[in-house]
Formats: C-alpha cells, sequence, structure tokens
C-alpha cells in the first residue's frame, strides 16, 4: 500500500492542474507541456500499476500458498490427532500409525517428515504428536491470521487497483483531450503560419513595387520640381503680363469709354442737322474706329468672341439673338460691356460692342 498512497498526490495535483487549464485559453505551449507532463505521469502510474498487479499477482501466489499451508496443516492435525489416539490406545497401534503417517506425508511433506518422528520415537510418539498437535494448530492459527491479512491486502489492492484503473482512465480521456487541442492549435498555426508567409510574400511585393513606385515618384518629383519651377517662372511672367494687361485693359476700356461719348455727341449733335457734312461724317467715321480698335483691344484681354458695330434697329437682345440663337443671353453681351452701357436700352448705331464667348 505504501507505493499507492505516496503515488496518489502527484496524481492529484496533476487532475487540479487539469481542470483550470480546462476552463481557460491555455497557450500552445502550455498545453503542449501540459501534455508532456501527462504522459510523464501516465506512464508513471502505468509503471506504478504493474508493479501494483505484480503486487497482487504474488500476494494471491502467497494465499494460494497460505491456503495450500492451511489445507496442510488441517490434514497433519488430523493425522496428528488420529497419531495420538493410536498411540493413547495402545503401544502395539504405533506401527499402524506409523504406515497411516507414511500415507499422510505422501499428501504433505511436512505430515511425512512429522510421521516418520514418530515412527521412529515409538513410545515417544504420543508426545511427539501432542507436540505435533500444538505446532498445527499454532500454524493453523498463523495461517488463518495470514489469510485473513492476505485477503484484507488482496481486498485493499484490488480497491486501490480499481481506484488506480479509474485515474488511469480519467487521464488517458484527459491526454486525449489535450491531445485532441494540440492537434487543432497545430492545424491553426499551420493555417495561420501559410497566410503569415501568403502576406509575407505579399507585403514582399508590395515593398518592391513600392521600391519602384517610390524610385519612379523620385524621378517624378525631381520632373514635378522642374516643371513646378518652370510653371511658377511663366506664373511670375503670367503675374506681370497680367498686371500689365490688367493696365492695359483698364486703359483700352476707358479709352473705348470716352470714344463712345465722343461717338455719342457726335452722333447726336449729326442727328440735330437735315444734311450731315462731309466734316460730320469722316468725324464719325473716325471715332468709330478708334472705338473699334479700342474695343478690340479690351475683347482680346478678356478673351471675347469679337466685336460688332451696331446697326439701326438693333437691340441687345436681337443681337443676342443674332449671335446665339437665344435672346435671353442679352446680359451677358450688356455685362461685357459695361465700361460702356449705363442702360440696356442706351445704344445707339455706330457704337462698337464686345460679344462673349
Amino acid at each position: 500500500m505504501k507505493p499507492l498512497i505516496t503515488a496518489l498526490p502527484p496524481l492529484l495535483a496533476a487532475l487540479a492542474l487539469t481542470l483550470p487549464l480546462a476552463g481557460c485559453g491555455p497557450s500552445k505551449s502550455e498545453l503542449a507541456n501540459e501534455i508532456a507532463t501527462l504522459k510523464e505521469q501516465l506512464a508513471q502510474r502505468q509503471t506504478e500499476g504493474k508493479t501494483l498487479q505484480q503486487q497482487i499477482i504474488s500476494t494471491r501466489s502467497e494465499l494460494d500458498t497460505d491456503r495450500k499451508a492451511l489445507a496442510e496443516a488441517k490434514a497433519s492435525t488430523e493425522t496428528a490427532n488420529k497419531a495420538l489416539a493410536e498411540a493413547r490406545m495402545a503401544t502395539d497401534g504405533a506401527a499402524r500409525l506409523l504406515v497411516e503417517a507414511q500415507a499422510a506425508a505422501e499428501t504433505e511433506r511436512k505430515a511425512v517428515a512429522e510421521a516418520r518422528i514418530q515412527a521412529e520415537t515409538e513410545r515417544k510418539a504420543a508426545a511427539e504428536a501432542q507436540a505435533a498437535s500444538a505446532a498445527a494448530t499454532r500454524a493453523l492459527e498463523e495461517a488463518r491470521s495470514t489469510a485473513a491479512a492476505r485477503e484484507a491486502r488482496l481486498t485493499e489492492l484490488e480497491r486501490d487497483s480499481k481506484v488506480f484503473d479509474e485515474k488511469s482512465r480519467a487521464l488517458t480521456r484527459t491526454l486525449a483531450e489535450r491531445t485532441a487541442e494540440l492537434d487543432r492549435a497545430r492545424n491553426e498555426l499551420a493555417k495561420t503560419t501559410d497566410s503569415a508567409r501568403q502576406t509575407q510574400a505579399e507585403l514582399q511585393q508590395n515593398l518592391d513595387r513600392a521600391r519602384v513606385s517610390q524610385q519612379s515618384a523620385a524621378a517624378e518629383r525631381d520632373a514635378l520640381t522642374a516643371e513646378l519651377a518652370a510653371i511658377r517662372a511663366r506664373a511670375s511672367a503670367a503675374e506681370r503680363q497680367l498686371q500689365q494687361s490688367t493696365g492695359n485693359l483698364e486703359q483700352e476700356q476707358k479709352r473705348a469709354s470716352d470714344l463712345t461719348d465722343r461717338l455719342a455727341a457726335a452722333v447726336g449733335e449729326q442727328s440735330k442737322l437735315r444734311t450731315s457734312t462731309d466734316a460730320q461724317r469722316s468725324e464719325i467715321a473716325a471715332i468709330s474706329a478708334a472705338l473699334a480698335d479700342a474695343q478690340a483691344k479690351v475683347a482680346r484681354l478678356t478673351g471675347a468672341r469679337g466685336i460688332y458695330t451696331v446697326q439701326d434697329g438693333d437691340s441687345l437682345s436681337s443681337i443676342a439673338l443674332f449671335f446665339y440663337r437665344n435672346a435671353y443671353r442679352w446680359p451677358g453681351i450688356a455685362q461685357a460691356n459695361k465700361h460702356l452701357i449705363n442702360h440696356p436700352d442706351r445704344i445707339f448705331p455706330a457704337m462698337v460692342l464686345i460679344i462673349p464667348k
């Protein structure tokens, strides 16, 4: 019993460690270590089980031997009692007792030895038979005591063997569960490893493409830097040109406004006369030509479509209809000529208007 008792605490400790691990999420390394530990404990318990089975077999063998000794002792006691009775009846019965003792000795070595001693001592057979009977009685009691102890030990060993079998089955189930968990963890790890390798390959490809893109971006950056410098230079030139054009635009708009006022005054003077003079017509033609030149420059600076000289019967809506096929676009013409027109109805022949795009 002592080896089994000392072996139970590690087994209970292993089971106590197994229960918490089943409720939480152990790491793969902890799970592998636990399974290795359980395998070692299972191997140790199997070794102890084999030792315990050998002890049980030995104990059963000893019990069988004790039972045989008890049977032999009972037979020896019966034989000794018979020999004592025969010795008390008569000395002559010693020969018969010797024959009976020899016959009993054939079935039991110890009884034969005692019978031979009784036959050799003849007259002392009764005393020796009594001594043999007492020894047989003591042997019987010792055999009974030993048999009872062996029976109790056998019962205890059988109970411990059942407990060990239950613990061994529990450990086997736990080992199977942990092995299954380890297999699942290995499969998940293999999948994760494959995914990580694929991701690493994709990242490497992305890195290679990024390096190529970086090199291209560097070249493109250099080109863009040069282009930006050129654009800035052009922008500076354009800004200077814009400033100059703005000044020119304002100047040409002012000149066109002044020429329009002169033209309106000349046309008004001409309308007061029944017939116009050559000088008046020449003046109006010169002013109109100068106005057309000024308006042409304004149109060019503002990116307009062109210029148009107002004819008799024209209005902004009729001009819009002529150029855009839409009379409702006249506000655009008015806005382009706001430096000349204060009211959309106040236009007159020979007046030059800008036609926006």
